[in-house]
């Protein structure tokens, strides 16, 4: 299987498309309230363009096709040093358990701590036991609980 680790291309607008459908929907695969509507997709895309120019933002590509996509980006709150925030992964349903999630996860702490910084955060549902257990895996510790109660 011969793919490509590239920088996603942000002068691509269908690629950013794609890649924002995506991104607004991966909730659907866990979050039962989550509700999607087409304006999700627009907010992803304004986001991709607030991200700073050196943010990592990389996509795995197979056959000009972007099968996966990582983005990592520096909180604004430097408090406790420079802290890279996990924006997203994401990988096609039919590539997954082949190795590309840790590939563009190993790539972006490289990425990090070639940047200075002394952590990375991310937030995942709680349903989301795969992701979950991926993240421990890879020696990242639960840190935080987050509570919400729906009105």
């Amino acid at each position: 299987m011969n793919h490509e680790i590239r920088d996603v291309n942000k002068s691509d607008a269908s690629e950013l498309l794609f890649i924002a459908d995506i991104d607004s929907k991966i909730p659907l695969d866990y979050d039962p309230h989550y509700l999607w509507d087409e304006s999700r997709v627009k907010t992803r895309l304004e986001y991709y363009g607030r991200l700073a120019p050196e943010s990592f933002f990389e996509v795995v590509e197979l056959d000009r096709k972007v099968i996966a996509f990582h983005i990592l980006d520096k909180t604004p709150d430097e408090s406790c040093g420079k802290v890279g925030n996990i924006v997203t992964l994401w990988v096609d349903p039919a590539y997954r358990e082949r190795g590309f999630a840790q590939i563009l996860k190993t790539r972006a702490e490289a990425w990090a701590t070639a940047k200075g910084f002394v952590a990375i955060q991310t937030t995942v549902h709680k349903s989301n036991t795969k992701m979950m257990s991926f993240n421990q895996k890879l020696g990242y510790l639960e840190t935080y609980v987050s509570m919400k109660k729906l009105i």
